[in-house]
């Protein structure tokens, strides 16, 4: 009986999370890294679900994404995941306005790929810096996403 409710919950569990992963990759866009994003002030405009896809082209290069918060999204939760090349070790900091420090909780500690949330502000500009680690080499063909949600 125990076995049989939890195949059940297990399975519900399964077809829920693909119905909710497949639904937001059927709505992101792609954001392809400009080149002309080195700074918060050019930074290129992401959506909640898209995915920035760039390259650290150069040991100091920077690329800047940025997204807006609406009126009814204070409070909320957003969730920012840095997925790095394989071997590298990109970073990125969050910050908003105009580049006043934002308070992050790193969900994934002590890994290559960076996941971090924050509780977000009504109509606040939130930007995204990545940039390769100073501890770590860089490949300027290794690609890395970056992804914003808000829940």
């Amino acid at each position: 009986m125990v076995k049989s409710i939890a195949k059940k919950i297990v399975a519900t569990g399964i077809i829920f999370g693909s119905l909710v992963f497949t639904s937001q990759a059927a709505f992101a866009a792609t954001i392809v890294d400009t080149g002309y994003n080195d700074d918060y002030y050019v930074a290129q405009q992401m959506q909640y679900g898209d995915i920035a896809m760039g390259k650290i082209n150069s040991a100091s290069d920077k690329d800047w994404y940025y997204i807006q918060t609406g009126p009814n999204d204070g409070g909320r939760t957003m969730t920012v995941l840095l997925q790095n090349p394989n071997n590298f070790h990109y970073i990125f900091v969050v910050n908003k306005n105009d580049a006043e420090p934002v308070t992050v909780t790193d969900l994934n500690p002590g890994n290559n790929n960076e996941w971090v949330s924050f509780t977000v502000e009504a109509n606040t500009r939130y930007n995204f810096g990545v940039f390769k680690s100073s501890s770590a080499a860089f490949d300027p063909n290794a690609l890395y996403f970056l992804s914003p949600a808000i829940f």
